[in-house]
């Protein structure tokens, strides 16, 4: 996690470290310090997640550093309901730009903010659990988990 006074910039998994370093240069131009607790607002919206509850971040808490698009896109996935999917062309459709859906997968993958801004809810058309930085059994178990299915 890397915030910007109590913004969040930076959210990704704890196996990704090298990633996470990645992001943070491109988006803050430095890696920040990690000696900090998180923000009260993000744990309690991490510990409701995983509670099986729907979170909303309302956009004025995440610094996001992107293009307009990025944002559009950021800002898209984040009205997904919770275990509900759209294909990159249903959020291409969704910020204006119809035949986007490689756009829509790019600004996916610059994504700074794992599990809050949900770009693992963006499938295929085919239905296919493709396209997930953080992998696709996490895909699947994230989606799983959002269901309420029983993981094994």
């Amino acid at each position: 996690m890397a915030t910007v006074g109590e913004r969040l910039a930076v959210l990704d998994f704890e196996d990704f470290a090298a990633r996470f370093e990645r992001t943070c240069a491109d988006k803050l131009g430095a890696v920040p310090s990690i000696d900090h607790a998180p923000p009260e607002w993000l744990r309690s919206a991490l510990d409701l997640y995983f509670d099986g509850h729907d979170v909303r971040v309302d956009a004025t808490a995440l610094d996001e550093r992107g293009t307009d698009f990025e944002r559009a896109v950021w800002a898209a996935l984040r009205e997904i309901p919770r275990g509900e999917t759209r294909a990159y062309a249903d959020v291409a459709a969704m910020v204006g730009r119809p035949g986007g859906a490689r756009a829509v997968g790019r600004a996916n993958a610059r994504n700074p903010i794992a599990l809050l801004t949900p770009c693992h809810r963006v499938i295929g058309r085919s239905g296919a659990l493709v396209g997930y930085g953080g992998g696709a059994w996490r895909k699947s178990w994230l989606l799983a988990h959002e269901r309420g299915q029983k993981i094994i």
